[in-house]
């Protein structure tokens, strides 16, 4: 069985420090659209699916790797500034469960109603080549997809729009309410493929990008609108976005300026009280990247289903510091 082990130490009191124009940039927000729960600590159970796949597009040819997506189920808890998370794979729900890969994910995320950060880092040691022809994968080892990034986010009308909310049932929409907003992602992505083998990738083109192991990064300017549909503690949060930017290639000797877009979607639907709360979520995103010998298109697509709890701190701290 595969599993994931996250811990998440969320150190926001110093970051205010070291960026204060975020506080003086935070809007108050609207009493009557917008109010804390009483009980700020959370403890969750989820579980989900997802689905990732590496399209690779040039004149006339195309090809396709796919990532050995899962099912997952987990539990984390929020309490004051300690988030700690653990998930498991569940056993037979792999796209082929004989062949066993390792993925990284490293995700924080942290803000006020009006600005959020987010850095994080995947990736991906193998991916599978789909076989038509026998209804299959092949195993594609000793190849990594690695991409680290920063996504920045500015949301317009912080004072009625609750982007935690809408995110993760974190904060009580108590009216309905959108928002426009615009985002900012700077990404380095790298391919490594230290032992090429054409037997392996039979696409002359796709194994030229890969067996040349690309570096490159991007910056991506997007838009896009959220809103909290409300009605008594049930919440509808739908989201959209698109960007396009530009990306420039590191290790090829060709230093011009190529494109890049993204597409994004979302949707969590649920209940949101006081004391307990649950939650669909869905997530579709779309990156395109136009590269120099082969464009690359990344897709994914997940869908969990969350349960939480609220609770109070402890009248006393523990072991002093929370």
């Amino acid at each position: 069985m595969g599993y994931r082990i996250t811990a998440y130490f969320s150190f926001v009191n110093v970051l205010w420090l070291l960026i204060p124009t975020l506080a003086d940039c935070q809007s108050r927000p609207d009493s009557s659209y917008l109010r804390p729960f009483l009980k700020r600590n959370m403890a969750e159970v989820y579980t989900g699916l997802y689905y990732t796949n590496f399209n690779f597009t040039g004149n006339k040819n195309s090809y396709q790797l796919r990532a050995n997506s899962n099912a997952y189920i987990g539990a984390d808890v929020s309490y004051k500034w300690l988030y700690v998370q653990l998930a498991f794979n569940i056993p037979g729900t792999s796209l082929d469960n004989r062949i066993k890969f390792k993925y990284q994910n490293y995700k924080f995320r942290w803000g006020n109603h009006r600005f959020v950060f987010q850095p994080y880092y995947q990736s991906y040691n193998g991916l599978l080549i789909p076989q038509a022809s026998r209804n299959g994968y092949d195993a594609f080892r000793g190849i990594d997809f690695m991409s680290a990034g920063l996504d920045c986010y500015y949301f317009v009308n912080a004072s009625r729009f609750s982007h935690k909310a809408g995110y993760a049932f974190s904060e009580d929409q108590t009216r309905s309410a959108g928002s426009l907003y615009f985002s900012l992602s700077g990404i380095w992505n790298k391919v490594r493929w230290p032992a090429p083998s054409k037997e392996l990738i039979t696409d002359s083109t796709t194994y030229a990008l890969l067996s040349a192991n690309p570096e490159w990064i991007s910056v991506i300017p997007k838009a896009g609108y959220a809103y909290n549909l409300v009605h008594h503690k049930w919440l509808l949060a739908p989201t959209v976005q698109a960007g396009a930017g530009a990306l420039r290639e590191l290790n090829t000797g060709n230093y011009s300026v190529r494109v890049v877009t993204e597409l994004r979607a979302t949707i969590n639907g649920g209940y949101n009280g006081d004391n307990y709360y649950i939650y669909l979520s869905s997530d579709w995103y779309n990156l395109n990247t136009h590269l120099l010998i082969q464009d690359m298109q990344r897709v994914y697509w997940t869908l969990s289903l969350t349960a939480g709890m609220r609770f109070k701190s402890l009248p006393k701290k523990i072991l002093g510091i929370l």
